[in-house]
């Protein structure tokens, strides 16, 4: 974390990676306060209480205690005071963060469980944000990268006495996405799990840590590509199993099938996985569609993934599967000709595409279409 600046009497702390966050927040309180003090001279207030004001939370850091040296006031979840109804304490503390007393400090924490974080937004208002850059010190935590989710695996299995190999901990992140508290969570799950055993093996991870719905719809394809329609439908079923609902199988589907054709409308260009967007013609850019574009949103890794598996798929093949997965969600919705059962309408949605890619039936049209 920077440098505690001594002078300045607020501090926003926000953004989505809430492990190093949460580690801030401690390094800070330790430095203004000793530990040993903290109980009587730190208070925690709420961000979602419906009473919480911008008065109320500066007065606060008024509100000395007797024989106190130093007083924070700890806001957490102060990102929930971001809607409309909260315009007015936004304005109340904008206006009051430069007059908090020299022994007093205030912490704002954004947690990313508020919405504005995951949009990557800032927690506040510009007329507070500009107050708090003015009289305050704002540290914003952004996600790690899949690579420093691994070193963290790693450090964390390694202070547990267990060793943990590269290859395994991204296996591990991979599957976990890019949430820094799961990731810890899980490998405090393995080390368990091995008991004596000083290693966390591939074998472990895949037995313990769930594969997300997605990358289970990877494999349902690779099953039908393969033409094991009984795999196919082995996994299908286990994503019921485990509480995915049909609708989300269907638009997670839907999402790999049209990202299979935005990598084989890039393949068929000469566009490898590995370019990065700066070595991509715009015009093949302004091709690709706006929302789930392949460019810039996806990783290296997961585009080597989808280019291979796109190179197994014809371009009728690809139209057929998505013409049948259109078919099978009017069907759910109500269209007459169609099967209203979401979860049967899934099963033969598998076997049908699973006959096509056999049969290498064509689809309606033979043209190659634009990935829109």
């Amino acid at each position: 974390m920077a440098a505690i600046d001594s002078s300045r009497r607020v501090y926003l702390l926000w953004g989505e990676e809430e492990t190093r966050k949460r580690a801030a927040l401690e390094e800070l309180l330790n430095a203004l306060v000793p530990p040993e003090d903290q109980e009587l001279d730190v208070e925690f207030l709420d961000g979602t209480h419906p009473e919480l004001t911008g008065e109320a939370i500066l007065s606060a850091t008024r509100d000395r205690g007797m024989f106190s040296e130093h007083r924070v006031v700890v806001v957490r979840s102060a990102g929930r005071l971001r809607p409309p109804r909260h315009v007015r304490t936004q304005d109340v503390l904008a206006a009051g963060v430069k007059n908090i007393p020299e022994f007093s400090t205030l912490i704002l924490v954004a947690d990313a469980e508020d919405s504005t974080d995951r949009a990557g937004r800032a927690p506040f208002l510009e007329k507070l944000m500009s107050a708090l850059k003015a009289d305050g010190t704002i540290l914003e935590f952004r996600p790690l990268s899949s690579e420093d989710l691994a070193r963290l695996a790693v450090r964390e299995a390694a202070s547990a006495g267990k060793r943990l190999s590269p290859t395994v901990a991204a296996t591990l992140v991979q599957r976990v996405g890019n949430n820094s508290q799961v990731v810890l969570h899980e490998i405090r799950k393995l080390v368990n799990f091995v008991g004596p055993r000083d290693t966390i093996l591939p074998a472990d991870v895949a037995e313990l840590v769930a594969a997300p719905a997605d990358e289970n719809v990877f494999h349902m394809l690779e099953a039908v590509l393969a033409g094991n329609t009984r795999k196919a439908l082995t996994i299908l079923q286990a994503m019921e199993h485990a509480g995915v609902a049909p609708h989300m199988v269907m638009t997670l589907v839907g999402r790999t099938l049209r990202q299979l054709v935005q990598a084989r409308y890039l393949q068929d260009r000469g566009v490898p996985p590995t370019a990065d967007a700066a070595a991509v013609s715009l015009d093949i850019l302004a091709e690709l569609p706006a929302e789930g574009c392949l460019y810039p949103n996806t990783k290296e890794w997961l585009r080597i993934r989808l280019w291979d598996q796109a190179s197994q798929f014809s371009w009728s093949a690809l139209q057929a599967a998505l013409g049948q997965l259109a078919i099978t969600e009017a069907g759910t919705k109500g269209w007459e000709y169609g099967i209203e059962n979401a979860d049967l309408a899934l099963e033969v949605f598998v076997v049908s595409l699973a006959q096509s890619v056999r049969s290498g039936r064509p689809g309606r049209a033979s043209f190659r279409p634009a990935p829109r």
